[in-house]
């Protein structure tokens, strides 16, 4: 569903009790945050594009709507805001800015989601920790930051049609099961030690030679 991100629908999302200078203010401080942006003067949904600059500001990430947050596409610095997320977004997309830190919480408090898209950025965590993959995720690109850890064997349980993991600093083996067989070697290249397939197979220790047997070596034909 389009939803027009509107003053009076921002509102209501940031506080039903707040009072309405409160809400100007806090709508004026997302704005300054994100370079007070022309675009949102009319307050739509889709802010990618927009060289707008700054951090992310809490305000934009509170709410409990079903909707997406698309913020890819601009000049956006530092971590995630950690407090809000709690709307059901249909799609959360802050690629191809300049943000950094763990953005592993996101996984944490998703429930459903039908994609995270996080791709060129600086984002750094561990993503052996990330068991909550939502299910029915369809779209997942964590690509070109400096992820590290193993892929988590719970990724074998989505049902991923778009998935991404490269250049990154992943190790260890791929999961194998779910539909992860279905993605070649260009979701998972350019890692640090990613291995097993569709990329070369892990390299296993040397085969211990087989012992040698008394033998009686001195005996006679």
């Amino acid at each position: 569903m389009s939803i027009i991100f509107t003053l009076l629908f921002l509102l209501s999302c940031i506080s039903s009790t707040s009072s309405t200078k409160d809400d100007e203010i806090a709508l004026l401080k997302i704005k300054k945050q994100l370079g007070d942006p022309d675009i949102l003067s009319s307050w739509v949904e889709d802010l990618s594009s927009n060289y707008l600059t700054g951090t992310i500001p809490h305000e934009l990430v509170h709410g409990n709507w079903a909707a997406t947050l698309n913020l890819s596409n601009n000049r956006l610095t530092g971590e995630l805001p950690r407090c809000g997320w709690d709307a059901d977004f249909w799609l959360i997309d802050v690629g191809n800015n300049l943000l950094s830190g763990d953005a592993s919480f996101l996984f944490k408090k998703r429930t459903w989601s039908g994609g995270i898209v996080l791709a060129n950025n600086e984002f750094e965590f561990d993503l052996s920790y990330v068991e909550n993959i939502p299910e029915n995720i369809y779209n997942l690109n964590i690509s070109h930051n400096k992820i590290y850890g193993k892929i988590p064997y719970s990724f074998v349980s989505s049902h991923f049609y778009d998935l991404d993991l490269s250049f990154n600093k992943l190790c260890g083996e791929i999961p194998q099961g779910g539909n992860l067989w279905e993605f070649n070697s260009t979701a998972f290249a350019n890692n640090t030690c990613l291995c097993g397939y569709p990329l070369p197979p892990c390299s296993t220790s040397a085969t211990a030679p087989a012992p040698i047997l008394e033998a009686s070596l001195d005996s006679s034909p």
